[in-house]
């Protein structure tokens, strides 16, 4: 009775954060014109998810490490930007922080419908390419070429770089901060302290109050 007595008091008269959810903002800008998010998977649930993303990121692989184990990545279609923390192709970073990421970016590009496995690989081999090209700038290209033969022509090819640079101009439009990952639902983001430990809360929040909208009309 001791414990329980507090318990219940602060459980009636706790603060309402479900009005912090989603006040990191939204996307200004959302369209696709220039055909720059790549799809992650089926896009046949109404929800949408999107997740900034450089392949060469520690932080994004964590990311996708603990959505994987939710529920609700069931029942959300996903799609990524890539925004490559390397100076090689991104003039936002004035040092290549995750170097080799923007040759491993235009391999996803590449791929297509097969972007899944590219990032999955470029998020297994993370430490042994931001090595190798620190090292060798050229590094990053031929691994991506080695490991996938069937992307070679087109990494590093006029067209894949100009598709990158328009991802980089969508997130300047949308005026994205500079970092990875950042994780959009329906264009309302998550706040960053979320997309870790609270993510499962708050992304039950969003995907409620999508929800309720679809029953109001």
């Amino acid at each position: 009775m001791f414990v329980g007595a507090p318990v219940a008091a602060y459980a009636a008269n706790a603060p309402d954060f479900d009005r912090f959810v989603g006040a990191c903002g939204t996307l200004a800008h959302p369209e696709d014109a220039g055909h720059v998010l790549v799809a992650l998977g089926p896009q046949t649930q109404p929800t949408q998810v999107l997740e900034v993303l450089d392949p060469l990121c520690p932080a994004c692989r964590g990311f996708e490490e603990r959505f994987a184990g939710l529920e609700a990545s069931s029942q959300v279609s996903r799609r990524a930007l890539l925004f490559p923390l390397d100076s090689e192709c991104n003039w936002m970073v004035d040092r290549p922080i995750h170097a080799g990421a923007c040759a491993v970016s235009e391999a996803v590009l590449c791929a297509e419908d097969d972007a899944q496995d590219v990032i999955a690989w470029a998020f297994a081999e993370q430490e042994a390419i931001r090595t190798a090209t620190e090292q060798d700038p050229g590094a990053a290209a031929r691994m991506v070429r080695q490991q996938f033969p069937a992307l070679a022509e087109c990494v590093g090819s006029p067209s894949v770089r100009a598709r990158l640079n328009r991802a980089l101009r969508w997130a300047v439009s949308n005026q994205l901060p500079v970092l990875t990952p950042q994780v959009y639902v329906n264009d309302t983001r998550i706040c960053d302290a979320d997309t870790d430990l609270g993510l499962d809360w708050t992304l039950a929040r969003l995907l409620g109050r999508r929800g309720a909208e679809g029953g109001a009309r």
